[in-house]
């Protein structure tokens, strides 16, 4: 059975992948490499992208926004398993 990602999860990959895309964009512009910086920028708005699409509840499905809480601001349910 596949389990869903957490809030939490989502979390870490977008900062994960934001920061990879900003390293690769800053490295392509540092060496004047086109390509390579358009490469970082695509990685950092498919961050984005993924932020907007993946960061939601698990119960009601409505985006979290900015909130990084525990409850979810819609519903009220906890965002995490107690112990994690």
């Amino acid at each position: 059975m596949k389990k869903e990602p957490t809030p939490g999860d989502v979390l870490c990959w977008f900062w994960t992948a934001m920061a990879v895309g900003c390293v690769v964009c800053l490295i392509g512009w540092c060496v004047e490499i086109e390509l390579v910086s358009a490469a970082g920028f695509l990685i950092a708005v498919g961050a984005a992208i993924f932020h907007i699409v993946c960061y939601r509840c698990p119960y009601c499905r409505k985006h979290l926004g900015r909130s990084r809480g525990d409850y979810c601001s819609y519903c009220g349910k906890a965002l995490r398993e107690k112990g994690e």
